[in-house]
């Protein structure tokens, strides 16, 4: 999505709240307004647009499915879908760009796992070898 629309959609979406604390309502809302339009928007764009580093963005997105069982999120979730619905056209659900950056951060994810297994890998035989041991 282009960061321009991206601008309009969140000033639709906060409607006049400019604070940037950390208070829940305010969390909330970043939270819901980046989960809702990170499938069509890039993480640093969102990050720009409210304000925040893309790590914000990623925390968002992964806490997502444990917020989304308090009603207070999960309202101002369904609103930023709303939103997000007024704003998106249709030949942006196939955006190249943003899913050849998605593959990207997925490949980078399966890496990141993968030397977590090896790491694991690497300690269970060393511990197998420390219990012989003894």
């Amino acid at each position: 999505m282009d960061i321009n629309k991206l601008i309009l959609a969140k000033n639709s979406f906060f409607e006049g709240v400019t604070s940037l604390d950390r208070k829940r309502e305010n969390v909330y809302l970043r939270a819901a307004f980046a989960n809702a339009f990170r499938p069509i928007s890039r993480v640093i764009d969102l990050g720009a647009v409210l304000h925040r580093d893309h790590s914000s963005i990623i925390y968002y997105c992964k806490n997502h499915e444990s917020n989304i069982k308090y009603d207070d999120y999960k309202k101002i979730y369904d609103k930023a879908l709303e939103v997000k619905n007024q704003y998106i056209d249709e030949d942006e659900n196939l955006n190249i760009d943003l899913l050849l950056s998605s593959i990207k951060e997925l490949k980078e994810k399966i890496r990141l796992q993968e030397k977590t297994i090896e790491d694991l890998t690497t300690y269970k035989v060393k511990y197998e070898n420390i219990r012989k041991v003894l």
